[in-house]
């Protein structure tokens, strides 16, 4: 029968920061990806993204791991891949915190006032709490926050877009050049 694809190796991305600048107090772990508008559009899937909190320094030399020999098992996989986007119907817990596009910051984060973005909901959202996310397409960097269990989801049979970038107004022309005041990159 077919087998299932092998998962890789090694991590596929990893990023490491020995400079004297790098962070040293804790906070939110976030992930941002830039798409040129001269590109191609990529896919990008995030796969268990995982923070945990370290109160030591890591060993400076790690003893690796060895590479567990492979049995080649048959490997038969059922039900792999997402359901198509808006068609999932479950129950919302009645704890859940809701985001909106019509929301704000603000608000509460109820289902009639919902929170604007989804890093405002993360943060105040706590151990094994539910942020629900209605229909739209978010232009923010989210911020999430390290809670033990959280879950973040779309509202039952609704389709959610975290886009990450912004749209930049305010454009001048200033010769043969269009230029935008007042830019921040961070």
């Amino acid at each position: 029968g077919p087998r299932a694809p092998r998962s890789p190796r090694t991590w596929t991305l990893l990023a490491e920061d020995a400079s004297s600048s790098q962070v040293s107090e804790p906070g939110p772990v976030g992930v941002a990806v830039y798409a040129s508008s001269s590109g191609t559009v990529t896919p990008v899937r995030f796969d268990n993204l995982l923070t945990l909190a370290s109160d030591t320094a890591p060993a400076a030399t790690p003893t690796p791991t060895p590479d567990p020999t492979d049995t080649d098992p048959d490997i038969r996989r059922t039900g792999a891949g997402a359901a198509p986007l808006g068609t999932l119907d479950y129950e919302v817990p009645s704890s859940a915190l809701y985001v909106s596009t019509a929301g704000s910051d603000t608000n509460p984060g109820t289902k009639d006032r919902p929170f604007a973005t989804i890093s405002a909901a993360t943060k105040a959202a706590g151990d094994r709490g539910t942020v629900v996310v209605r229909s739209g397409t978010y232009h923010e960097d989210v911020m999430v926050y390290p809670h033990e269990g959280l879950t973040l989801e779309a509202y039952p049979g609704e389709v959610v877009w975290v886009d990450g970038s912004e749209t930049v107004t305010g454009w001048r022309k200033d010769g043969s050049t269009w230029v935008r005041d007042d830019w921040d990159t961070f």
